[in-house]
């Protein structure tokens, strides 16, 4: 981790990253320390909840109901390490939490363990917010929070001030969305927390030049994620225009 933060410190205009939980910060918290020191700011925790032998059933839909609480752990000591850091706000996007083929899933109880998941975390602190990643598929190959507007209603159904959307802006176009409406819609909901317009890169390369409508810079945000880094581009505005 110290290594990735010090290569993040040397791109241009970055001033924040967004360490994994518990992957980059360790169970018990133990990096919190390094991010500190280094220096950047960060702007939210991203919680693993989907590569963990443990997940490979769901996380807050699998049967066991023991998973779905650990699950609900994970997500609250990561907005307890978050608020540490100074964020207000933790991502999670679940690319285990669907199904793959018909037949496979109760729906009707995936649903409801995932509306009594996120109630429960959202109760633990108002002060943190949670944000959905969502998208279609990968891993599973459907995905139980596959688009802005399911992703935006399961938010209602939960009912908690401090849930929203992230969107990535590549997960909005595998999906068929339009992400300029989406945006729009999410927004109007007041749901819209977290925009991501993200590239793999190794070794570090250039980026895109990014903006929003308002004429503000995007603000780079580095993803410590596995090997590599993840470069995102932190919401400064309520709508975003991406200028190649």
């Amino acid at each position: 981790l110290e290594e990735r933060l010090e290569i993040a410190k040397t791109i241009p205009r970055t001033d924040g990253v967004e360490p994994v939980y518990p992957q980059d910060l360790g169970r018990d918290g133990a990096k919190v320390s390094a991010v500190k020191e280094s220096g950047l700011a960060v702007s939210a925790v991203n919680v693993n909840i989907k590569t963990e032998p443990k997940f490979k059933d769901g996380s807050f839909t699998h049967k066991d109901p023991g998973v779905r609480a650990e699950t609900a752990q994970y997500i609250k000591t990561a907005m307890d390490l978050a608020s540490d850091l100074g964020a207000d706000m933790i991502s999670v996007c679940p690319l285990i939490d669907g199904w793959d083929y018909a037949f496979q899933a109760d729906h009707q109880n995936q649903w409801r363990w995932a509306i009594e998941t996120f109630e429960e975390v959202t109760a633990y602190r108002s002060d943190v917010k949670v944000s959905i990643e969502y998208k279609a598929y990968e891993s599973r190959n459907h995905i139980i929070m596959p688009s802005m507007g399911k992703t935006l209603h399961f938010c209602d159904r939960v009912g908690a001030e401090n849930l929203g959307v992230t969107m990535d802006v590549g997960h909005a176009l595998i999906a068929g969305e339009c992400p300029a409406a989406e945006l729009a819609m999410a927004h109007d909901a007041g749901r819209l927390y977290y925009i991501l317009t993200t590239m793999i890169v190794g070794p570090i390369g250039t980026c895109c030049r990014r903006q929003c409508i308002c004429g503000k810079r995007l603000k780079p945000c580095i993803i410590c994620a596995g090997s590599g880094l993840m470069v995102g581009w932190l919401m400064t505005c309520s709508l975003v225009q991406v200028i190649m």
